[in-house]
């Protein structure tokens, strides 16, 4: 398969002929939106809207007919602005633009002091918070201690109890014996004196 060249003189041939074909089209075309001023209808009790009758809807007459030249004629018979005109502009954007970068800068300024105030005052509470929790571990460690040491006391006092009752029987019961025996002794002297 063979590719046919083009000569130098066919290319820029055919570039003239493509150019005088093809308008640039003006700036204004391409950042306007293509319909304007077509007003759609609304619902007044739903929000829905059938699709078909948008579809329907034809552009107006006005812009239909209307072609890309006729708009770039009327782009181009607008004298151009002098260069004094474009500084004027220029500097009344940049004027806006900074104001509306101060006004930002102010809103940003005005909400990290409120936001510092509210961070400085939640500081305070989480330190008085921290203060109260470590009172009431102080409290229940105390209240803990005491518990404990009840306890510890009324085992101890049962313990001691029970080793007083035992010390009691036996005393009890080591007493009776001796009485017990020394009872047996006078009764055994009595019989020697019959």
């Amino acid at each position: 398969m063979t590719i046919p060249m083009l000569h130098m003189s066919q290319s820029l041939e055919a570039d003239s002929k493509y150019m005088s074909a093809h308008k640039p089209m003006a700036i204004s075309s391409i950042t306007s939106p293509p319909f304007p001023n077509i007003s759609l209808p609304r619902a007044k009790h739903s929000a829905f809207r059938p699709t078909h009758s948008l579809l329907d809807r034809s552009p107006p007459p006005l812009l239909s007919a209307s072609s890309p030249e006729s708009m770039s004629s009327s782009v181009c018979s607008s004298p151009p602005l002098s260069l004094q005109e474009r500084r004027q502009r220029n500097k009344a954007a940049s004027a806006k633009y900074r104001q509306k970068k101060n006004q930002q800068h102010g809103d940003m300024r005005n909400i990290i002091s409120h936001l510092t105030e509210e961070n400085a005052l939640l500081n305070r509470k989480v330190d008085e918070l921290r203060r109260d929790n470590e009172m009431m571990r102080a409290t229940c460690d105390q209240l803990r201690g005491r518990i404990v040491a009840s306890k510890m006391l009324k085992r101890m006092m049962k313990t001691e109890g029970a080793d007083t009752s035992r010390t009691k029987r036996r005393r009890v019961s080591g007493h009776g014996a001796q009485d017990h025996s020394s009872h047996d002794g006078q009764s055994e002297e009595n019989d020697d004196d019959l």
